[in-house]
């Protein structure tokens, strides 16, 4: 055991990698109808949606998107979408409740492979950066998410589109985000 101790802690730091460091003062978009808590991850932008009128809010995906670092829109999808009979993704408009909440993820659509029903990540479009699989990037860990390749990418900014129906009324909000910096994630 105590040969092997040392071999588990280096495995444990050689699982460290990099990731984007999203602008604090754009972590929170609020108006009269939403509030939007949003966070750059690695390969989506998490979110928290919450519904500040009395009326139901239906999030319409299909409208919904992403804007990257180069300024391309993407079509998004999302944690809860389903996948129709021809395994292409469907993403039916999420309801929120008046005073609720839904913690949830946007990803651009067109990053990823479909083989029948299964899924996988094809390139790390949320950056613009890589050529690489998203199973190709795992397993490279520091050698792809390296400090100075994303750091590169500090000042450049992105947005999500949200887009939402309420009482029949459709609203979209662009909410802007921009790299500030990299942070090691273990």
């Amino acid at each position: 055991m105590k040969k092997l101790l040392p071999v588990l802690l280096w495995g444990l730091t050689a699982c460290a990698f990099y990731q984007l460091k999203d602008d604090p003062s754009a972590a929170v978009f609020e108006n009269r109808f939403v509030r939007v808590e949003k966070a750059l991850r690695m390969f989506h932008v998490n979110v928290v949606i919450t519904n500040k009128t009395t009326s139901p809010m239906e999030i319409l995906w299909d409208r919904s998107a992403y804007i990257d670092l180069d300024g391309k829109r993407h079509a998004v999808n999302h944690r809860m979408h389903t996948y129709g009979p021809d395994g292409r993704p469907v993403n039916p408009p999420t309801v929120i409740p008046p005073g609720g909440s839904v913690r949830d993820l946007m990803m651009p659509a067109d990053t990823i492979k479909y083989d029948g029903m299964d899924a996988h990540r094809r390139k790390f479009q949320v950056f613009g950066t890589s050529k690489h699989t998203h199973r190709q990037a795992y397993s490279m860990k520091k050698e792809y998410h390296g400090r100075k390749e994303l750091a590169a990418l500090a000042g450049r900014e992105y947005a999500v589109v949200l887009t939402v129906s309420i009482d029949g009324k459709i609203l979209s909000w662009t909410i802007p985000g921009r790299v500030t910096g990299v942070e090691e994630v273990r």
